[in-house]
């Protein structure tokens, strides 16, 4: 099962890999999502993009880190950007881009979610935010400059979604 959701200048497309598609007929997170993609657009001004999120499982994602990071062990969020970075808007390409892919694993964000008292759909949008930035360049791994930039940054792009 899938779905859509448009903003003016981004396309989400969501898919959910596992057997119950219960996420994608949660109603708040839908509308969740599509807040943190407009809040995107006003702080983060580029020009139209599409981006797939996958909700996946435990193997799915434990895989992928293993594979494309070397790391064995299953973790919360990967993004896998089209573009090394869109930081430069200069350099950004014209006309409809393709910023990547992100795959959000259902279980993590569940535990992650119980374990810092919030809704799962609260979990769901900070982790989406997180992968987004990570598609348009940003990387907390670099340096603790970089982190400190993108952990301001995404921290305003949540406290702006749940105000709208």
């Amino acid at each position: 099962m899938e779905r859509k959701i448009n903003t003016s200048k981004i396309q989400l497309y969501i898919k959910d890999t596992g057997r119950s598609h219960t996420l994608l007929g949660k109603k708040r997170l839908m509308s969740y999502l599509k807040g943190s993609l407009k809040a995107f657009e006003k702080v983060l001004d580029y020009p139209q993009a599409e981006v797939s999120l996958v909700f996946c499982g435990t193997k799915k994602i434990r895989s992928l880190n293993k594979t494309y990071r070397n790391k064995d062990k299953k973790t919360d969020v990967l993004s896998f950007p089209v573009f090394p970075s869109l930081r430069n808007k200069k350099l950004v390409p014209q006309g409809l881009i393709n910023l990547g892919d992100i795959f959000i694993c259902k279980d993590v964000a569940k535990a992650q979610a119980e374990e810092f008292k919030i809704s799962l759909e609260e979990e769901i949008v900070h982790l989406f935010i997180h992968g987004l930035l990570h598609l348009y360049g940003y990387d907390h791994e670099i340096s603790e400059k970089e982190e400190k930039l993108m952990f301001t940054l995404e921290e305003k792009l949540v406290k702006k979604t749940f105000l709208n």
